[in-house]
């Protein structure tokens, strides 16, 4: 109903232009507006008739194909309501017709059908964008048709719930972001967005990247990955005393990490003393490279738990903070070398506005401050580019690097950062995640409730912060879904794969009320169906939880050739307590 509603509108408008625009065309319905919707009605529903008219006449289906049949009928429609004028009231006439077909009005007809095509698919791209082009852009997107049976194998051979990561999703991520920030701007990957060692190595391969580590763990873990501590950088506002002492004993024994990114004048005093005390900047010892993190005070354009960039957030220090910070840094008698400012606006970054303004925000407190430090050449702008659901517009890393060129020429040239970093977590890995899971319970509740055997101990989004994850079936019934078919049939008719009738909750198996997944699409299920939760590689495996004695998932690796590698076994019950 909806989709005739907006097609009777469309029509109405380019019949409604028609009339103006094509003086063989006279359509004298005054105040009776009905009559123009009775006509647009009769329009629309021919229209609907196009694509099957066109496959009956076994023409190819193009724009072109569709095009000119829409054309055609459109002209033979405007002499057909002319001719049925008299007998519905209308007053509608093309040139002498009726009662003359003559070449005026055959000339009115053949103007008149472009003006309706031309305007119609000018009012459908304004008036709906996304039922045009969502379809078009999630098939283009979406791995499900091409994963859906190696997912299915992944739960037979190592069980559910189970993580599989697609590889070549992380590997086309890394290829979007280093053409949005190619080199020399430095990237590291976030290791808290998933921690698994196989991930944080695909990762950063894929984006040519180092890492970002918030504690010795996740700097434990960057090594396992490969990467060399001078490709590391360590931040967060949790480091402690021995999180500093590691990093400075690497930098003593000459393996330093890229810098450190500090939080507070409180941290940046522990660190002056525990440098110092292991003689760093003396005696041939290099001093230990810092940043310090400006907290940009802005509004980000995300959910509350994920705007770290706010003014009242615990993250970062405030400009005075910063100039006394490299004060106390500077009296470290060598000990610490102050590179530059770090920020971070916040994840799931709906637009570029918040962000822009940071970075406005720290390049100007950059320039003033390297006025009496020349040494600050860094500037590292965090992460945040988001991951929206399949088909849904989201600002990509091209747009957000599209606001630097801008920024930066608002600043002398010598007073500009010469060294740019940015830290994409959720970028990289949300889209190439699935968690498997099994069917455990199909009751109606006043709809129907399915309940599966993944939940919050796997994936905590949607608990922690309402997270939204799209579950997909993948067998109804026992039999294996046919994804590639479901997706072609989702681009032609998008309105009619959404309808409500499939409509199910779904729920975790955890003992919680709060162990929600939302609603979603479903076929019929039963106990013991596979389905999969859509874009779960981001802050999934790294905080799942083994709360109600539950060992973590195993994570399983899905290569290009389609090869399923076990990156982690399923936690055991002896691990557990």
């Amino acid at each position: 109903m909806r989709e005739m509603i907006i097609r009777i509108a469309i029509n109405a408008v380019a019949l409604f232009v028609a009339v103006q625009v094509v003086p063989q065309i006279h359509f004298n319905y005054g105040n009776d507006w009905w009559k123009l919707l009775v006509v647009a009605l009769i329009f629309a529903l021919v229209n609907s008739y196009i694509k099957p008219i066109v496959k009956a006449l076994s023409f190819p289906i193009s724009m072109l194909t569709l095009g000119l049949v829409a054309f055609v009928i459109n002209a033979a429609m405007l002499l057909l309501v002319a001719l049925a004028s008299d007998a519905l009231k209308l007053g509608f006439k093309i040139g002498g017709f009726p009662p003359d077909l003559n070449a005026d009005a055959i000339v009115g007809a053949l103007i008149g059908a472009i003006v309706i095509s031309i305007v119609s698919a000018v009012v459908s791209i304004a008036l709906t964008p996304r039922r045009l082009f969502s379809a078009v852009a999630a098939a283009a997107d979406d791995r499900l048709p091409a994963v859906a049976g190696r997912l299915r194998l992944a739960a037979s051979r190592f069980g559910t719930p189970a993580y599989v990561t697609d590889l070549a999703a992380i590997e086309a991520a890394g290829e979007e972001l280093r053409a949005s920030f190619p080199d020399p701007w430095l990237r590291h990957y976030s290791v808290k967005a998933n921690d698994v060692v196989g991930i944080v190595a695909a990762a950063s391969a894929a984006a040519g990247a180092g890492a970002t580590v918030v504690s010795r763990g996740e700097w434990a873990i960057a090594r396992r990955a490969g990467l060399a501590n001078a490709d590391i950088v360590l931040e967060g506002v949790g480091k402690t005393d021995a999180d500093l002492r590691a990093a400075v004993r690497a930098a003593a024994e000459g393996r330093p990490l890229r810098w450190l990114a500090l939080e507070s004048t409180d941290e940046i005093g522990a660190l002056v003393a525990l440098a110092a005390r292991a003689g760093l900047g003396r005696d041939g010892r290099p001093p230990i490279d810092v940043l310090l993190r400006l907290n940009p005070d802005v509004a980000p354009e995300t959910h509350a738990g994920l705007a770290v960039g706010a003014g009242g957030s615990k993250f970062g220090m405030t400009e005075g903070e910063v100039a006394a910070g490299l004060d106390l840094a500077a009296a470290s008698d060598g000990a610490l070398r102050p590179r530059g400012l770090h920020l971070h606006v916040g994840s799931q970054l709906g637009a570029v506005d918040a962000w822009r303004d940071a970075v406005r925000r720290a390049l100007a407190v950059l320039a003033l401050l390297k006025g009496n430090a020349q040494e600050l050449d860094a500037l590292d702008l965090g992460g945040g580019f988001p991951v929206g659901p399949i088909g849904e517009p989201s600002p990509g890393p091209e747009r957000f690097a599209r606001e630097l060129p801008a920024l930066l020429e608002t600043i002398p040239a010598d007073r500009r950062p010469t060294r740019l970093a940015i830290e994409p977590g959720r970028f990289l890995v949300a889209r190439a995640g699935w968690l498997v899971g099994r069917v455990l319970h199909v009751r109606d509740r006043g709809g129907r409730q399915v309940v599966i055997d993944a939940g919050m101990t796997e994936l905590i989004r949607p608990a922690l912060y309402g997270a939204s994850h799209e579950i997909v079936a993948l067998t109804s019934l026992g039999v294996d879904v046919d994804h590639r078919r479901a997706a072609a049939a989702h681009a032609e008719r998008p309105a009619e794969a959404s309808a409500p009738r499939d409509v199910a909750e779904v729920h975790g198996p955890i003992c919680e009320s709060t162990d929600a997944l939302g609603e979603h699409r479903l076929p019929p299920l039963r106990r013991g169906d596979l389905v999969a939760i859509r874009d779960a590689g981001a802050y999934g495996a790294s905080l799942a939880s083994t709360y109600n004695g539950r060992p973590q998932p195993p994570q399983v690796l899905l290569a290009a050739d389609g090869t399923l590698t076990l990156a982690r076994r399923r936690g055991s019950l002896a691990s557990l307590g």
